[in-house]
């Protein structure tokens, strides 16, 4: 049975203040969990760390936020992390 995530859970004070029983649950929902911040913007949660390093590598995930922003220019510099 898959865990159940609130869909704002991320922004409670109690997970806030200890969040690792959050993780722990979307970790055992064996998938992305759906966060909505205060703002109303939308986006994906993943703990394990084979879905996080896939997420890191996948290239329309996460690295081009810009794109998806209109009037948001491209982060500048060199602080692009490097693959290990």
């Amino acid at each position: 049975m898959a865990a159940v995530v609130g869909v704002s859970e991320l922004w409670d004070p109690a997970v806030r203040h200890d969040p690792h029983g959050f993780y722990d649950r979307v970790r055992d929902s064996g998938g992305p969990v759906l966060q909505i911040d205060p703002a109303g913007n939308r986006f994906w949660v993943i703990a394990g760390h084979a879905d996080v390093l896939a997420g890191l590598h996948h290239p329309a995930i996460g690295h081009e936020v810009h794109r998806h922003r209109p009037g948001h220019p491209p982060a500048t510099g060199g602080n692009r992390p490097r693959r290990c």
